[in-house]
């Protein structure tokens, strides 16, 4: 389930929100896990033989990672792979050990998406891996590139073959274009929620861009304002990401009447929230101290930590436990639990 990777992650960072100003409510403050006896603590999950920058993209409630890695830096030729009870599992492509790979997002099912080489080489294609079988969801012609998938194993992504990026959904086999305002030029969709929302962005011919939330699993869509930079929605409707007008980590709840009231996460500039757990635990990218790098932490309960030995990580997921997964180039990919 969701989830922002970074080979969407261009995608994901485009989806922008808004709604009436936002009531800001700060949180308390930063802790360290380890002063407060948090039982988080780093599992590293490794990389693939011979791989160069590994990077976690999503896991599931049973703590289940994806994610990809280098396995050929000099040509930037990557392999999916899954991390499952200790064991790191090369995904393969569908164009054999010469193509490249990159999952995306993972659900409960033990499904995993991603885009890889065509089985014959020639573009690329959206996969959908299962019980150790990769299957194409799309054709080199669609151009479909799987963002996020949910618990009923359907798949939002962005697709166009013809040049001009589509929001689209698949499901049960078939690829259907979201409906978006008659303005847009080019449409995306990076994430969505098991209650069929999603999540997505307009692009204008004049370089315009604002969000578009569509509910009902995409038959109604809704055009939203720019002043919010959004990663996630989870099952309550709740939007997870950065108040552009601050630079920092906010989470927005839906109110009546159509509006959000907007928490403020207490991270401090230059922070983003990324990704909700099942229980409204949030992932969250922060700075450092100094300001130059960046750090994993975790929004729950209204407290915010610092995860242990997360300097430099960047969170990508959290999961129903309020475990977190995140990475760091040239290291391991770290879990918290």
């Amino acid at each position: 389930m969701k989830r922002t990777t970074t080979a969407t992650a261009a995608l994901a960072a485009a989806l922008v929100l808004a709604g009436a100003p936002p009531a800001s409510a700060t949180g308390p403050g930063v802790h360290d896990a380890a002063g407060r006896g948090d039982d988080l603590a780093p599992v590293a999950l490794g990389v693939l033989p011979g791989s160069q920058g590994s990077f976690a993209t999503d896991l599931d409630d049973r703590d289940r990672v994806v994610g990809w890695a280098y396995v050929d830096i000099s040509t930037a030729r990557s392999h999916a792979w899954r991390w499952s009870d200790g064991r790191l599992t090369d995904l393969g492509t569908l164009a054999g050990p010469e193509g490249y790979s990159f999952a995306s997002a993972t659900n409960d099912r033990g499904q995993v998406v991603g885009t890889s080489s065509a089985p014959d080489g020639a573009g690329q294609v959206g996969f959908l891996w299962e019980d150790g079988v990769m299957t194409a969801l799309s054709t080199p012609q669609d151009a479909f590139s799987p963002a996020d998938i949910d618990d009923r194993g359907r798949v939002v992504g962005t697709g166009g073959g013809s040049g001009s990026l589509r929001a689209q959904v698949w499901r049960n086999g078939v690829l259907t274009t979201l409906p978006a305002p008659a303005e847009c030029a080019q449409t995306t969709a990076g994430v969505l929620n098991d209650r069929g929302t999603i999540v997505g962005a307009c692009y204008t011919s004049g370089g315009e861009g604002y969000a578009l939330l569509w509910q009902g699993a995409g038959r109604s869509v809704r055009a939203l304002d720019a002043s919010m930079q959004v990663h996630d929605v989870d099952d309550r409707g709740w939007l997870a990401g950065q108040d552009l007008t601050t630079g920092r980590a906010t989470v927005w709840a839906p109110q009546r009447g159509g509006g959000w009231r907007a928490v403020d996460l207490g991270a401090g500039e230059s922070s983003t929230a990324l990704d909700f757990g099942r229980a409204g635990e949030v992932a969250v990218r922060g700075a450092t101290g100094s300001g130059t790098g960046v750090r994993a932490l975790l929004w729950r309960r209204g407290e915010l930590t610092v995860l242990p030995g997360g300097d430099g990580y960047e969170p990508a997921a959290a999961n129903a436990r309020g475990h977190v997964v995140g990475s760091s180039f040239q290291v391991t990919p770290l879990l918290w639990r």
